[in-house]
């Protein structure tokens, strides 16, 4: 049977006379079938030609304010004929009002609609104005026909933005409310400028039954693909020479920075809830710029009702000359609860596009890893990614003559899994069918291989095998006979997860069925119900359960004890034998869900009287009842009797360990475990820690064991009593003779021999073995608890001595020292025992990584155990030390570096609530920084549990302790959000009057800088919400007017600072200054709005510059992560490296095992989610490289365990840390010739204005840090702060953005930054406030020496000017957020001395400019403004080459490079041209061999989608394994043999050109040079 999502092609069946019909209207709606009895909507004057007056009869307008002043709007609506209309009359709109808040409105006249039915709405509109933009609300109303409003549907694929060129026609479908019965249309037109808006021929029609039309197929001459409701027709074509499958594909081609593309379908797919499905469509790209392609996927219920909405993340569009492969992009989900179909939305950003779109597609995902049906034939003659002949592709089927064969690759398949291959194969004459599979690693080096000889049963086939070490698996399809075999509906199912086969569980996590299974139950009460029925009694009864976040559990009405009940980590194991009766039994659960999903788990395992096994457990079949925030009182819900006929199934969300929970340990029924009796054992006796110890027993056993046993060991003191608890400090011991468990023979000797490793933590002492009681029992009564009595083992350990580590900086390079050894700081950090395994730390520990850091836990629930801080002085560190053994366990040499919590626990706020952090709407929100009482109680607290390390036999494992605050350890500020701001707590308020008191020393002072009267140092407040809104400018706060906001900013990055310089103080001084100390803070780049001020830290340079701090981490930065994109930092590491402090990136990024399909997929896509073991390892070694490159630190963490679990990434880490162990031995030098430089405090001057502030920095911070990544070589990040004293070096081009710039700094700018050959550009408003907190353009002015003026209010774009030099190429590029106009102040230039190179968007005035001005030394440095943000990589590309910096010229891509190192990280692939200054022999440090020798120049040819990290050496110091090429260039191929050799083409050899006063003259215009020497002259 062929497969059910296959795209749908065969249009010939459709009739003529549907044919004859179709024109460019019904192109998007021709594929329906009527139905008479159904209500046809009819909209009044749909053409408008029917006036009253000048305006349509029937048609409203009016001007929605949106909170803004009245005498701000002006609008004009009016109707116009003849060449300015469309057809008879079209209505008119001009909107020439001051804000863009202010929109001119448009509503039809109501009509008749049908609730939960999907209509197709069509218009055609004009715009002759780049800036505005119209969107369509479609307002219904409800049966009761009361006239009161439903709701609101704004329709997306009706917005259209900028101009068009005359009129289009806008298509675009919606689906109402289930009960909606009237509507009318709603059309917002945002403020226009001069220019005015149209609007013409509305049409509305049903859309019923369609037909899919995913494969783009052309019907009859139609223009536009059936079925298809698109944004704008003009920038579509059918392609018939580019198509994935069929005969045609959609082709794209558009240039428009103001607005996207949309392409929705109108037929929708069946689908079934709580299936995992993988929705998408495929594509091909080229010369494309700055677009990204979605896919959104749109889920509806029985009545047509939308359930959820989900987009894809999104994939960035080829740069370039030379077409893509074809690239999916894709989401995978689980359909919501009550969703019968799913329909699509393709849309395309704004940007120049060139892209061909096919083979749109739903199916099914599951256990679904590989579907070929053969259908699928490309514009090639072959399905895409086979390597065969056209030929062998027949009526659906790959056919195989004698001795040919077909190859595919696939990645999705992972270790240690079970698959399947099915499907069907007919075989004629001697055919000999044969499937082999081969497995790459990365780097495409045969592991593996097997042979599938095919025996078929009704011309069906089965073969099956277990998924061994390997990236890549090639699928080879073979007739190796005579005869003819053909091949069909080829399928791979993974039909064993390890991961879940071994965990005990036989239930799932099952919740209520939101919408949104992720959020949707936060705050609410979840009931449920499971009935059985007994017909015999029961001897045993063991339940297992836990609910998130607060279960209550009841057994026939009876509640079960649950100590652990508040927490989901604590697992509820409980006899209920004498709970149950024979006959109807139920068990019955509330759950309290506090936030982020819920969810139930329990397993019931039932031994009868009989002897018989039963099992019941949490799945489908689980009733549930949502009772909203408030608990069922009043009713017997837990009852056995009572009715839950309408209660639903649960949703299932997955088998442990399923996200977000983890490992939820099973503990085995005693009686279900595997027993065997020891007839003899043999310990040695006596042996040195860190040494083997080796014991051997002989093992009875009367039934067969079917699994291997681990026989992990604890060594117990013979002096402690067997009812004492002792630490448990469990080992896996190795096999050395004998048999596996599996294997034993019933009834006959088995001798085993395993040998463990004596770990150095165990002090000196007579030890007893003991095997865990949980895997198995030892049914000798000797024996009783497994522990082996009477063989006793001597172990003496050696003194502790303390690892010493420290931090210097020592030739470019911030040296990580570890007793006096230069070590690679790449660590691993694990996270809590509920994700965590012993093997994910022995993994890494085999990758060679031995520096290991304790999870991110919380000084009250440490590994998720308990509170280790109990009161004053009252401390219990047991799960401290546990946490330790169980890393120490899987890596017994390894270094730890300890985490130490700040937040304190509940019952030190009950006696501390004047502690609280308070936010604006009087919340107690977590601890304030400005608490002094808090620091002094925690670095009390830090100091005793130090000193508890410092007396256990693990301290000499500790190498560094990390200090953390904050909701996610990260020391963001409390209550601090979007909507409120804090800290209006006492201490907060206390500490706030004491700082301001140290700054200004005087009243008087105070008043003045606040504009106050009156305001004392006792009478000061913290600032209101209101207070920090926008006043005098949208975007920045008014430095007088706001002083006070201001100065509140500037206290509590303060109070950050003192409280991570205090407690770091605190644990250096306790461990005598021998272990690193760090935190988290600083994350100046990753706030892009006012709520940075929670999270940026504007007294970061306070912390850098303290003794007691040696290192700080952040995450890279979210939605920066696909392969491609710049995977950039948060902190300005440059700026610690200088400071000899070494940055620590935390590389989170989701891989292939983070398995969430009930989570958003486009914030899967932020945090850089992969579906493929291959895009997994490449985007590990970008990240990899990058940090190496750059000279930070990086540890891999494993937020929920298992995220790095398998040989391939191992591998890859493996040699990423040979690599790094080599290179921190030698010098680095950067050769960055660009800084990045940001003004610390530039949060702490935002006003409290989403749009002012969120405009601003999405484009100078998000997007300016993804140009700067792709300009094809690498750039530093630094504080601008360090220019006081100069920076640590020089730099060709500065690239500043700042808003407060001090005296102090303005002084160093001038000193070392205006220099000759020098090119400064300056973002926005770099020192717009004077040192009293007045704000004016002339500081401006003088700082950037480009006269400047205040811009009316203004569009947050450019529009750059081509010229032969900086902006060659570029004439006509559009960069900012050109819809806004909230981004105030805006600055344009003024200077006739200066040479524009754009124009503020829709606007006259220069906005982008540049000017050379004259140097103290006699030379020019090159000066250039823009009023916007995110400076184009083109043109810094410009400026880069005319400073002769040599680029890897490839936008796509993303580089790192250093004196000795270069990566590049590739989406597309493609040759890659690197040159070097000097010559040199290259090395691919992955695959492991040279690639080139004595060479200035290398051609690398890529694979799509793959890193590649290249060393440089000096010629001569390499293996002679390659000729040199002393007069050559190299090209090398992606498996890095040297080929095509060609002369050295563009001076490759020649030394950097400077950018000396003679270069930078030479980039000049002469309308440039000539005012130039006016002004000298003058």
């Amino acid at each position: 049977m062929k497969s059910k999502f296959k795209s749908i092609k065969a249009f010939a069946v459709l009739v003529c006379s549907l044919i004859a019909l179709v024109s460019f209207g019904l192109g998007f709606n021709g594929m329906r079938k009527a139905n008479a009895e159904n209500v046809v909507p009819v909209i009044a004057n749909a053409n408008l030609n029917d006036l009253t007056g000048n305006m349509p009869t029937g048609w409203s307008t009016w001007k929605a304010l949106n909170g803004k002043d009245e005498s701000l709007a002006n609008i004009s609506f009016s109707t116009v004929k003849g060449e300015e209309a469309y057809e008879g009359a079209s209505l008119k709109v001009i909107n020439r009002s001051g804000d863009s808040l202010i929109r001119g409105v448009i509503n039809s006249p109501e009509f008749e609609i049908e609730g939960g039915k999907t209509y197709l709405l069509s218009f055609y509109y004009r715009s002759d104005s780049d800036v505005t933009t119209s969107s369509l609300c479609i307002r219904q109303f409800k049966k009761n026909g009361d006239g009161t409003a439903n709701t609101y549907l704004w329709v997306d694929a009706a917005t259209v933005s900028g101009s068009t060129g005359g009129y289009r026609l806008v298509s675009a479908p919606f689906t109402t409310d289930s009960n909606a019965a009237k509507a009318m249309l709603q059309l917002d037109i945002a403020p226009t400028g001069e220019n005015a808006v149209y609007y013409d021929e509305f049409s509305l029609e049903k859309l019923d039954k369609l037909e899919f039309n995913g494969g783009f197929e052309r019907v009859g001459n139609m223009t536009t693909p059936l079925g298809w409701a698109m944004s704008n027709g003009s920038d579509f074509s059918f392609s018939d020479e580019i198509y994935y499958d069929g005969k045609t594909s959609a082709h794209i081609v558009r240039e428009d920075y103001a607005s996207a593309f949309t392409m929705t379908s109108l037929a929708k797919t069946d689908i079934r809830a709580a299936a995992s499905y993988d929705i998408g469509f495929r594509m091909r790209s080229e010369n494309s710029k700055g677009s990204k392609a979605t896919i959104t996927a749109t889920y509806y219920g029985t009545r047509g009702n939308v359930i959820s909405t989900q987009v894809s993340p999104y994939v960035f569009l080829k740069n370039g000359e030379g077409l893509s492969d074809w690239t999916d992009v894709w989401i995978r989900y689980i359909a919501p609860q009550g969703s019968v179909a799913v329909g699509y939305t393709i849309t395309i950003s704004k940007g120049k596009t060139d892209c061909y779109i096919d083979g749109v597609y739903c199916r099914e995902s599951g256990s679904v890893a590989y579907i070929e049906d053969f259908e699928s034939i490309s514009n090639e003659g072959i399905p895409d990614n086979y390597s065969a002949e056209p030929e062998m592709f027949t009526g659906g089927k790959l056919v195989l003559a004698g001795g040919k064969q077909a190859k595919t690759e696939i990645i999705s398949l992972l270790y240690g899994n079970g698959y399947s291959v099915t499907g069907e194969c007919v075989t004629e004459g001697g055919a000999k069918p044969v499937i082999e599979i081969k497995w790459l690693d990365y780097n495409r080096k045969l592991l593996e291989s097997k042979k599938f000889e095919l025996k078929t049963t009704n011309n069906e086939f089965l073969a099956e095998f277990i998924e061994p070490q390997g990236t890549y698996a090639e699928i080879i399809y073979k007739n190796e006979g005579s005869g003819k075999v053909s091949f069909d509906n080829i399928r791979i199912d993974k039909t064993y997860d390890p991961k879940t086969a071994g965990s005990g569980w036989e239930a799932k996590w099952v919740c209520f069925p939101y919408a949104d299974v992720a959020y949707g139950g936060q705050y609410m009460y979840a009931y449920y119900r499971k009935s059985f029925t007994l017909t015999e009694p029961v001897i045993s009864a063991q339940i297992q359960l836990t609910g998130d976040d607060v279960i209550t559990s009841y057994v026939n009405g009876t509640e079960l004890n649950d100590e652990g009940k508040n927490s989901w980590a604590s697992v509820l194991v409980a006899h209920i034998k004498d709970n149950l009766v024979v006959g109807k039994n139920t068990l019955a659960f509330r759950i309290y869900n506090q936030s982020y999903y819920g969810g139930l788990l329990f397993d019931l395992e039932l031994t009868l009287e009989s002897g018989k096994k039963m099992r019941v457990s949490s799945d489908n079949s689980v009733l549930s009842y949502n009772a909203g925030e408030k608990p069922l009182d009043g009713y017997d819900w837990n009852k056995t009797d009572f009715d839950d006929s309408a209660w639903k199934s649960s949703f299932v969300i997955g088998a442990p360990p399923c996200m977000p929970w983890g490992e939820i340990v099973y503990k085995q029924n005693a009686e279900s475990l595997p027993k065997f009796t020891i007839k003899s054992a043999e310990v040695t006796e006596a042996v040195n820690a860190g040494d083997t110890l080796e014991f051997t027993f002989n093992a009875h056993i009367s039934e067969q064991i079917t699994k291997d046993l681990t026989f992990k060991v604890n060594f117990r003191s013979k002096y402690v009593a067997d009812e004492d608890e002792v630490m448990e400090n469990w080992l896996v011991p190795k096999l050395v003779s004998g048999k596996k468990s599996s294997e034993w023979v019933v009834g006959e000797d088995n001798i085993v021999t395993y040998r463990v490793e004596i770990p150095d933590y165990l002090t000196s002492d007579s030890y007893q073995l003991q095997f865990d009681t949980e895997e198995f029992k030892i049914t000798n009564s000797r024996y009783a608890g497994n522990i082996i009595r009477g063989k006793y083992v001597a172990i003496t350990s050696k003194e502790v001595a303390l690892t010493e580590s420290h931090i210097e900086k020592e030739n470019g390079r911030v040296q990580l020292i570890v007793n006096g050894e230069k070590v690679a700081p790449m660590m691993y950090l694990r996270e809590q025992k509920t994700v965590f395994k012993t093997q994910y730390a022995s993994g890494m520990y085999g990758a060679d990584v031995d520096l290991m850091c304790l999870p991110n836990c919380r000084s009250y629930n440490m590994n998720s155990s308990g509170s280790m801080w109990t009161g004053y002085g009252e401390y219990d560190f047991t799960a401290l030390d546990e946490v330790v053994y169980e890393t120490l366990q899987g890596a017994p040499s390894a270094k730890l570096m300890l985490m130490l919590d700040a937040d304190p626990p509940e019952w030190w706020f009950k006696k501390n609530p004047d502690a609280y952090a308070v936010d604006s709407k009087g919340k107690k929100a977590g601890i304030s920084y400005a608490s002094k009482k808090w620091r002094e109680d925690v670095g009390v607290y830090y100091q005793a549990l130090i000193a508890h390390v410092l007396a256990q036999p693990y301290a000499g494992h500790m190498f560094a302790v990390k200090i953390s605050a904050g909701a996610t350890f990260e020391w963001q500020t409390y209550g601090v959000s979007l909507s409120e701001c804090a800290d209006f707590g006492k201490d907060a308020l206390k500490a706030f009057r004491e700082w301001l008191k140290e700054k200004y020393v005087t009243n008087e002072a105070l008043a003045t800088a606040w504009g106050k009267k009156g305001v004392t140092f006792e009478t000061a407040s913290v600032p209101t919400y209101d207070e920090r809104k926008a006043y005098t400018y949208e975007t920045l706060l008014d430095g007088k007017a706001q002083r006070n906001v201001i100065d509140f900013h500037s206290f509590a990055s303060d109070m950050t600072s003192d409280s991570v310089i205090y407690l770091a103080k605190t644990v250096k001084e306790a461990i005598d200054n021998k272990w690193i100390v760090g935190t988290y803070t600083g994350y100046l780049t990753h706030g892009l709005t006012y709520e940075a001020n929670g999270l940026a830290n504007a007294a970061i340079a306070r912390v850098i510059a303290s003794p007691y701090v040696d290192f700080l981490c952040s995450p890279i930065c979210y939605d920066e992560r696909l392969l491609g994109m710049s995977a950039s930092y948060m902190m300005m590491v440059d700026s610690l490296i200088t400071a000899g402090k070494l940055p620590i990136i935390e590389c989170d990024s989701r891989t292939v095992y983070f398995d969430s399909k009930t989570t958003n997929p486009a914030l899967l896509g932020e945090w850089g989610k992969t579906y493929t073991l291959k895009d997994s390892v490449e985007a590990l070694k970008r990240d990899f490289s990058n940090m190496m490159i750059k000279g930070a630190g990086l540890w891999w963490y494993d937020m929920y365990g298992g995220w790095f679990d398998d040989p391939e990434i191992y591998s890859m880490i493996k040699a990423a840390k040979a690599e790094w162990d080599k290179a921190v031995q030698k010098p680095v030098k950067s050769n960055s010739k660009i800084a990045y430089v940001i003004g610390d405090d530039i949060a702490t001057t935002l006003a409290y204005s989403f749009d002012g502030t969120y405009h601003f920095l999405y484009e100078a911070l998000y997007e300016q840090k993804e140009s700067l990544g792709h300009i094809g070589t690498s750039y530093d990040m630094l504080y601008l702060s360090d220019i006081e004293d100069g920076f640590a070096r020089e730099y060709d081009v500065y690239l500043i953005l700042a808003t407060n710039v001090t005296e102090k700094q303005k002084a160093a700018i001038n000193k070392y930054l205006k220099k000759d050959g020098k090119t400064i550009i300056w973002v926005g408003v770099p020192g717009i406030y004077g040192s009293d907190g007045t704000m004016s353009v002339d500081y401006v002015s003088a700082l950037t020496d480009i006269t400047l003026a205040k811009a009316p209010t203004s569009y947050y774009g450019i529009r750059i000017v081509g010229n032969e030099t900086y902006t060659k190429g570029l004439d006509g590029k559009l960069y900012g957020w050109i819809n806004s106009t909230k981004v105030d102040p805006m600055f344009y230039v003024n200077d006739r001395a200066a040479e524009t190179l754009g124009k503020i968007y829709n606007s006259d005035l220069t906005g982008l400019a540049v000017k050379a001005v004259e140097t103290e030394d006699g030379g020019y440095y090159m000066s250039i403004y823009s009023a916007v943000g995110n400076i184009p990589e083109e043109l810094l590309r410009n400026i880069l080459r005319i400073c002769g910096v040599k680029l890897v010229e490839s936008e796509n891509d993303v580089v790192f490079r250093n004196s000795d190192y270069i990566s590049v990280a590739s989406p597309y692939g493609g040759v890659k041209t690197i040159e070097f200054n000097e010559k040199v022999d290259v090395y691919d440090v992955f695959k492991g061999e040279y690639i080139a020798k004595n060479v200035s120049k290398v051609e690398v040819t890529m694979e799509a989608g793959t890193t590649m990290l290249l060393r440089t050496e000096k010629p001569g110091s390499s293996k002679p394994d390659i000729p040199d090429k002393p007069d050559e260039s190299a090209s090398g191929s992606e498996s890095g043999t040297s080929s095509g050799e060609s002369p050295v083409k563009g001076g490759c050899n020649s030394a950097v050109a400077s950018c000396s006063a003679v270069g930078i003259l030479a980039a000049m215009s002469a309308a440039t040079i000539f005012a130039l020497k006016k002004r000298k002259k003058d």
